[in-house]
């Protein structure tokens, strides 16, 4: 009698634990993603429109900038992480000292198709920022004979 109910008791316990185990791995399907990881993709989200919003409002200003003072500050514009590129000029004179390394890292930085002429990569950038209607003018304005006038 006594070997019968434990028996029963362990039998009892070995179904109750093989219920759980497929109800912990069939309950996944039925429930939707849980409340941490559902707020964790909503910041990510948040952060991703902030950082849009915020590179919009720069590139409108960038594109009120006066391509003939160089010394007007350029109003950030964010990588695609989110941050400021260590290579992002302060202003135009800052941007056309640039040598040709740096113009490359400063491209590759914001993810645009990277050129072997600094010329190129600058006007890449410019119209990244904002600067569309500069990038005709600001070399044949701001250069002498191919050196630019910094």
């Amino acid at each position: 009698l006594l070997h019968r109910v434990h028996i029963k008791e362990q039998m009892r316990a070995e179904i109750a634990k093989q219920v759980k185990e497929q109800v912990d791995s069939q309950i996944v399907e039925y429930i939707p993603v849980p409340l941490r990881q559902q707020a964790a993709e909503g910041k990510k989200q948040l952060e991703k429109v902030r950082a849009s919003l915020h590179n919009s409002e720069s590139r409108i200003s960038n594109s009120n900038v006066d391509i003939l003072n160089l010394d007007e500050a350029l109003a950030t514009v964010l990588t695609s992480e989110g941050t400021r590129s260590d290579y992002f000029p302060a202003d135009l004179r800052s941007l056309l000292s640039y040598d040709n390394d740096a113009t490359k890292k400063l491209v590759k930085d914001y993810g645009l198709v990277e050129a072997e002429e600094s010329e190129m990569n600058i006007k890449r950038f410019l119209v990244h920022i904002g600067e569309q209607w500069a990038v005709g003018n600001v070399f044949s304005r701001l250069t002498y004979k191919g050196k630019p006038k910094v």
